[in-house]
């Protein structure tokens, strides 16, 4: 997990925008799913993306559980970050791999 400004700005963000969307969160609470895209950012030929994703029971996190997550999901995309929120809710980066 990435412990700088990205993470800083990342949870920040979250915070702010968790209280006057918590009802979102909390439908998904009960399954593993993509909530949203979160951020995207990049150049020609490369870039990355990254979502708000529900997993109830709490265990993604590190890039290794994080990626076999999304091909559990059948998204068979690499994760490069992961950042968890609260429990359960966390925000994956992937690169060159959109989830949606």
């Amino acid at each position: 997990m990435l412990m700088g400004e990205n993470f800083i700005h990342d949870y920040l963000a979250f915070w702010a925008w968790y209280p006057t969307h918590h009802r979102l969160i909390d439908d998904y609470r009960a399954r593993d799913g993509i909530v949203m895209t979160w951020d995207s950012w990049g150049f020609a030929g490369g870039g990355n993306d990254s979502y708000l994703v529900s997993n109830p029971s709490d265990s993604i996190s590190n890039t290794e559980a994080a990626t076999l997550w999304t091909y559990r999901l059948e998204h068979a995309c690499e994760v490069v970050d992961v950042k968890r929120m609260i429990r359960g809710v966390y925000i994956l980066t992937t690169y060159n791999c959109p989830l949606q």
